[in-house]
């Protein structure tokens, strides 16, 4: 993946944009935003009921000075006075303290309609506006995109905020010493936010997936929850890339569809691919030269989810796997071991032949 790939999605997560313009801004930013836009609604509506008073006062001044009666009185109609009882000059004074008066009750209904306005055409906005999808917790092949631009030492602390340790030593152990350095702040800062917060945004992840090659993204196989966990264990030393070779194909073969059902009631958790650790093993785990083993365990339902695995395997073209018992109590997780040794070197035996050698007489 390009470095500018990952540098836009680091600064699509910094953005913040959810929800358009809004989203962007902070809290206080939004509060200011909304009382700036009532003052301005508030000017306006001021602006319209001053124009009102000022048409009701022309309308006013000309009634009186063309003596035309009839707006008057309707006028005065209008503010509760009988134009009966009152003179033009009277009439005026009253219908000028009138409009002045309404004037306020004008400019509290332009106000009051003018902010409904703007509400109303906020939330249709909102409603309009392109939604991005929120962050969401990280997956495993995530954690090993966003930690390859994490220095080694700091990895498992930040990788356990999130995953289970099981996880973690798998991801780190195949990540081994293999580091990409951020190449802006703005990539750092979002690796940085998303390891701690545990969340990140969809392009940011599908970012990081896309620094995976082909065999760290056989890493880990999220299945189902409630299914078994099986870890493919290999052992390192001189024959490590064909015990990871091993371990990989079992682990894709078994993967084939996550979650799998492969026998009555033996659902497939996660599937993980690590190296051996020589610490927290269980009894019976083989060591360099153990060959390929899988530990069985006189747990609920082990034996019989061991033997379904194996036959799986075994169909999908991966035999070979010795059931070993084990002391050690492990519920809902299977140990598989590759630690095949090495091939011993080549000797060319060469066959000599003595000839029989003539005596003399």
């Amino acid at each position: 993946m390009s470095a500018g790939t990952m540098q836009a999605a680091a600064a699509d997560q910094a953005s913040k944009g959810a929800l358009g313009i809004f989203s962007a801004l902070d809290v206080a930013t939004k509060i200011t935003t909304v009382l700036s836009l009532a003052a301005l609604a508030l000017l306006i509506a001021f602006l319209l009921a001053r124009q009102w008073l000022a048409n009701q006062r022309r309308t006013i001044n000309a009634a009186i000075e063309t003596g035309n009666a009839d707006v008057l009185k309707t006028m005065l109609g209008q503010s509760g006075v009988d134009p009966g009882k009152v003179g033009k000059a009277e009439a005026g004074e009253i219908l000028l303290t009138d409009v002045r008066q309404r004037f306020w009750l004008k400019l509290i209904q332009y106000g009051f309609a003018l902010i409904g306005f703007l509400a109303l055409l906020g939330f249709v906005l909102m409603l309009l506006a392109p939604k991005k999808a929120e962050a969401k917790p990280i997956d495993p092949l995530t954690m090993a995109g966003l930690l390859k631009f994490v220095p080694p030492d700091q990895r498992i602390a930040l990788c356990l905020k999130t995953l289970d340790q099981p996880t973690c030593e798998a991801i780190v152990g195949i990540l081994g010493s293999a580091y990409s350095p951020p190449q802006s702040e703005t990539v750092k800062e979002a690796v940085d936010d998303s390891l701690n917060q545990g969340t990140a945004s969809p392009e940011l992840a599908n970012a990081a997936k896309a620094t995976l090659s082909p065999q760290l993204k056989a890493l880990v196989i999220v299945g189902n929850p409630k299914g078994w966990d099986i870890d493919f264990n290999f052992c390192e030393g001189p024959n490590s890339a064909a015990n990871e070779a091993r371990a990989r194909a079992a682990a894709n073969a078994l993967g084939q569809t996550p979650g799998e059902t492969i026998a009555p009631g033996i659902m497939l958790g996660t599937i993980r691919v690590r190296p051996l650790t020589t610490s927290g093993q269980p009894d019976g785990a083989p060591g360099p030269g153990g060959g390929a083993v899988v530990l069985s365990d006189s747990s609920s339902g082990k034996a019989d989810a061991v033997n379904a695995v194996v036959a799986t395997l075994t169909k999908r073209g991966v035999p070979g796997y010795a059931v070993r018992p084990s002391a050690s109590q492990q519920k809902w997780s299977i140990q598989f071991y590759n630690c095949a040794a090495p091939r011993p070197p080549f000797r060319d035996v060469t066959t000599r032949v003595q000839l029989p050698v003539a005596i003399k007489p």
